[in-house]
């Protein structure tokens, strides 16, 4: 829902949730949901994205590693939003904060 109200296009096929890394180019994906370890992290080269790459990054679960999470918004070269969002038996809840 958030990378089609950015206007990316997304495969009609797949989970974008089941890969670790979703890489669309100028916009990616990336699901701490699974990963296990840091060494996990570092093994699937995702640290790379956020040092390497001029694009717009967006996480799933990256709250599950908050001294990772606290160091890649340090060392953020741009921008960083936080957006969550709480799901309740009659709705949902988003917020969405400026962080740098």
């Amino acid at each position: 829902m958030l990378l089609e109200a950015l206007n990316f296009k997304l495969p009609s096929h797949g989970s974008p949730s089941f890969p670790i890394v979703h890489d669309y180019g100028k916009l990616v994906h990336i699901d701490f949901y699974r990963l296990k370890s840091m060494q996990e992290i570092e093994e699937a080269g995702i640290l790379h994205y956020f040092s390497e790459r001029d694009c717009l990054i967006v996480t799933g679960w990256l709250s599950a590693w908050p001294k990772l999470e606290s160091e890649l918004i340090r060392s953020a070269r741009g921008s960083v939003w936080k957006v969550k969002m709480s799901f309740f038996p009659k709705g949902r809840e988003i917020s969405v904060s400026k962080l740098l």
